[in-house]
């Protein structure tokens, strides 16, 4: 094939990266040239420089050997240091090269297999080129040295001064640098042998992945787990074992009597006291391995670790005698559910697949509204979403305006908020939705009440916002859209992308956030600023008519 029927079959990708390397390969080949004609001229001037005295020296006819011995010491002494600074300085720059091209961030692309083949192989060829190219820096550089050197060992010949200092640290210099050259040899060596070794991918010339170093490093992360494992096992006895000597100091004296001196620990309740616990938590967990769970006894168990973990009580203590009945009502609403999801699968194949394939969505910084997983890609944190004061009574308040504000944004005739309660009042229908034409109708639940808000704030975010948790309360001033099928669903969704400021997009139809009845719904939250004190978040609703059904039954 080709290089330019290769170019038009490549991705953009591909064709940017290869212009970018084209590009820094002229940038480094001018560079090159630059320093090149810097040398030659720097080489013509030191010769300009030193012909007259040359000639000077040449003329003397009587010379001291000493002072000719320490000119060359001291040119050789030159010679060394400069080369030590480029040297340096030629590592350095080959440093840096690295760190940038390591630290600088590869968005993944997904491509076919062809064009991950070839896009390996470029990569490939690169590396093998540039360590070549190394390698031939290297060489030159050395060559150039031993150049040098040679250079002196001539000139001191030919002004006959034999056995002179200066002919043994010529002698000792090129001796060290053969040392030095063959050290270097040896520990490029052993660096290619121990990344071979610790090498994942394919090496050099082969396919496949080094089946030797995973599993060597599957074993030593066994290793490691284990003695984890081990380590957490005798730290969890150490804390048990100063849990019960705290709980009995901090017995009372009567208990201590009646119990005598002696009492242990261990005649507390089961799920007081941490060693029967421990104990008891592989029978636990081989019981709930053995006995399978339907949907409702999956949230029974849900339900009942909660709220034991809100009273501090073992999970396996039977004190909630209410969830059976609770049981019999969550059997009746995840039927109900399960109708509602059968019919929303069997309405049009493939639309309700899609609204699971599609991502939740967050405004990220610059004002763009991205997947999650793409801000996690771009190492980005989305701007955070919450309510502009902190007063739950001036926020209430605004509420009400908000609800008004975003009901009308629906209606197709314009009306003020007086005539609005009575147009369409708390808990009713309205068919003609005007920022939604796909939609049956929207449905009017109310602005939040004043309870359920307080215990929602107080619940969901109080524990770690204190006085400040009714800044998320997101949800004060909504809206419910319902459509016929997910299919209007989708199309409905783009149209309030359209019409709204929206700062997030919560798909509910994904398996890893549905609840846990198998309630499925597209909560979008917007921002409403027209006819407002301040800005505020509402939140619009949108959901299947089969699931609407199957909410208010339930």
């Amino acid at each position: 094939m080709s290089p330019q029927r290769r170019m038009r079959d490549a991705s953009p990708r591909l064709v940017e990266m290869h212009n970018l390397h084209k590009q820094k390969l002229a940038r480094w080949e001018k560079k090159k040239d630059a320093e090149e004609e810097r040398e030659l001229m720097r080489i013509k001037h030191d010769a300009e420089v030193a012909l007259p005295m040359r000639i000077a020296m040449k003329a003397q006819t009587n010379f001291d050997p000493h002072e000719v011995c320490d000119r060359l010491y001291k040119e050789y002494k030159h010679i060394q240091v400069n080369r030590s600074i480029l040297q340096q300085k030629f590592e350095d720059e080959e440093e840096k090269k690295l760190q940038d091209e390591r630290t600088r961030p590869r968005p993944p692309a997904a491509m076919p297999k062809n064009e991950i083949d070839r896009f390996y192989a470029g990569i490939m060829d690169w590396e093998d080129t540039r360590k070549k190219k190394l390698e031939r820096a290297q060489e030159s550089k050395i060559h150039q040295e031993e150049k040098d050197l040679d250079l002196v060992g001539r000139t001191a010949k030919m002004r006959n001064l034999e056995e002179a200092p200066w002919q043994r640290l010529h002698e000792d210099a090129k001796k060290r640098s053969k040392d030095l050259k063959d050290r270097q040899g040896e520990i490029a060596s052993l660096e290619e042998q121990r990344l071979a070794l610790n090498m994942i991918g394919p090496p050099k010339g082969r396919r496949g992945a080094n089946l030797d170093h995973i599993n060597k490093l599957f074993h030593e992360s066994e290793a490691r787990a284990k003695k984890n494992s081990d380590q957490g096992a005798l730290r969890r006895a150490e804390e048990a074992k100063k849990h019960r000597e705290e709980a009995r100091r901090a017995m009372s004296p009567t208990a201590l009597s009646r119990k005598g001196a002696n009492s242990k620990l261990s005649e507390l309740p089961a799920h007081r006291d941490p060693m029967l616990l421990k104990n008891q938590e592989p029978e636990l967990k081989m019981n709930r391995r053995c006995e399978p769970l339907d949907p409702m006894g999956h949230v029974l168990l849900a339900i009942n670790a909660a709220a034991a973990q809100r009273c501090a009580c073992a999970p396996e203590d039977p004190q909630s005698k209410g969830l059976a009945a609770v049981g019999l009502s969550l059997k009746e609403a995840m039927k109900i559910y399960q109708m509602a999801a059968a019919a929303s699968d069997g309405a049009k194949k493939g639309c309700s697949a899609s609204l699971k394939g599609m991502k939740s969505q967050r405004l990220y910084a610059e004002g763009q509204l991205m997947e999650e997983e793409e801000g996690f890609r771009r190492c980005c944190a989305p701007d955070p979403i919450r309510q502009l004061t902190d007063d739950f009574e001036s926020l209430f308040t605004a509420a009400q305006r908000a609800q008004a504000a975003l009901l009308m944004t629906f209606i197709d005739t314009p009306t003020n908020f007086q005539e609005l309660d009575k147009r369409w009042p708390a808990g009713s229908k309205h068919s003609c939705v005007k920022a939604a034409p796909t939609a049956a109708f929207a449905y009017n639940p109310g602005p939040k009440s004043k309870q359920a808000a307080c215990i929602k704030a107080q619940v969901q975010f109080g524990p770690s916002e204190g006085a400040r948790r009714f800044m998320h309360l997101l949800d004060l001033a909504r809206i419910s859209l319902v459509f016929k099928d997910s299919s209007l669903l989708r199309t409905g969704l783009e149209h309030i992308l359209a019409s709204f400021e929206v700062v997030q997009v919560r798909n509910h139809y994904q398996p890893q956030i549905q609840g846990l009845l198998g309630e499925r719904w597209v909560e979008v939250l917007v921002v409403l600023k027209d006819g407002l004190t301040f800005p505020m978040v509402c939140e619009i609703r949108l959901e299947e008519e089969c699931f609407f059904n199957a909410r208010m039954q339930a």
